[in-house]
């Protein structure tokens, strides 16, 4: 049912493809002209762009790229831009653009402008997520709890003076990638009023001796590195969706065995404690839980798969760790990375996260707070000093790969 436009859905089941990403060379052209964070990026977005064509999906998937400016998040998502049938880009989507109801324009002008029925079943490329974060702590949270409700995937109604009820209901599912600088905290727990429904992947700073030495030494142009990366990507997704037969396409039956399983709710039990308010309770974990599966179902597709694998869960990883907030997530990395019953000192935390003593004494509390951890003080020569390790409970598993960073 719709109010203003039709009703449509679509989806027709198709088991037999043969399009598999490391025919295309895809990782070897992006890597030849930039880097592994680049990859990491790019693999991590094609990923979530392929749940779309995953039967039954109800809800909207939402990814976050986040790292700090210049750090190439507008090239990684710069391919995707020129694949219409499959992304939409809009440099500023605010809640009015889902469903207008301009006064100045008439019922039929507003069916044009409305973007629900535009970015249904694609994915919708935002470059820059800085108007999402503006404003104050009232504007901000109105701001996204209106995504939030519109990424259910059911469509979105509302109701005005003007132009009375419109909107749309039915099959209106898309995917959201999202671009940002690193968010404050009051950002994310913001975003975890609303009802989250993002994960992040970082995309951290390039090492300065290697720009300087791409740019002085470097034989290609900028512009000819992404044009190399946008064709190869281009190519391999455009064949990817026609292999297919667009979204809604795959009926996902296969279940993940024992040990992939356990390693899915791992990580969405590490994201659900890592990324908790504190002093306040722990989103429910079966949003995160879905997204996290769905994501690696998404993965395997890339390679022509219909089964979650091991090799799934490295990307899924690394999405868990990049979805921890900045300032838990550096400190608990280290963590993740020692043997079981390893402690750090208060001088290790320093020197690992080049932070000042107050600042790591204060990240060793929170993450004992969140339960991630337990710090304590131990005896040293000339007195006491902070010490921390990981609770067993959240100890990395072995066989899972861990992300580098």
């Amino acid at each position: 049912m719709t109010w203003g436009l039709a009703d449509d859905r679509t989806g027709t089941t198709n088991q037999h493809t043969n399009v598999n990403i490391e025919d295309y060379n895809v990782r070897g052209d992006v890597l030849e002209n930039f880097d592994e964070r680049m990859w990491h990026v790019t693999e991590a977005v094609m990923s979530v762009h392929a749940t779309l064509f995953i039967n039954g999906i109800e809800s909207c998937f939402g990814l976050i790229v986040e790292g700090p400016s210049g750090a190439g998040k507008t090239t990684a998502l710069k391919p995707f831009e020129g694949l219409h049938s499959q992304f939409y880009r809009s440099d500023e989507v605010t809640p009015a653009s889902f469903v207008s109801h301009d006064a100045s324009r008439d019922k039929d002008e507003l069916a044009d402008d409305d973007l629900i029925p535009r970015i249904k079943h694609k994915t919708l490329l935002n470059p820059e997520m800085a108007n999402w974060f503006g404003g104050d702590w009232g504007v901000r949270k109105e701001k996204m709890a209106r995504l939030v409700r519109v990424m259910d995937g059911t469509g979105f109604t509302s109701d005005s003076g003007t132009h009375g009820r419109r909107g749309y209901q039915g099959d209106y599912r898309f995917n959201f990638i999202g671009a940002t600088t690193p968010l404050k905290q009051q950002d994310w727990e913001m975003m975890g009023h609303t009802g989250n429904r993002f994960l992040f992947v970082e995309m951290p700073s390039r090492d300065e001796e290697d720009v300087y030495r791409n740019i002085v030494f470097g034989e290609s142009e900028y512009g000819q590195k992404v044009s190399e990366m946008t064709q190869s990507i281009q190519h391999y997704l455009d064949d990817l969706w026609s292999d297919h037969g667009g979204p809604n396409s795959v009926d996902w039956k296969k279940t993940p065995n024992e040990n992939v399983g356990e390693g899915l709710m791992y990580l969405s039990r590490l994201v659900v404690h890592a990324r908790a308010p504190m002093g306040g309770e722990c989103e429910d974990p079966g949003r995160i839980t879905d997204m996290m599966k769905n994501i690696a179902r998404g993965h395997a597709l890339l390679y022509n798969r219909r089964q979650i694998t091991i090799d799934d869960l490295e990307i899924c990883g690394r999405v868990a760790l990049s979805t921890v907030p900045k300032k838990r997530r550096d400190l608990l990395r280290e963590l993740l990375q020692l043997d079981l019953g390893e402690r750090l000192k208060t001088r290790n935390v320093i020197d690992r996260l080049g932070v000042a003593h107050e600042t790591a004494t204060d990240r060793m509390n929170t993450l004992d707070s969140l339960g991630l951890a337990y710090h304590d003080t131990e005896t040293v020569q000339g007195g006491q000093t902070n010490v921390i390790e990981l609770n067993p409970e959240f100890a990395w598993p072995k066989g899972l790969p861990f992300p580098d960073s």
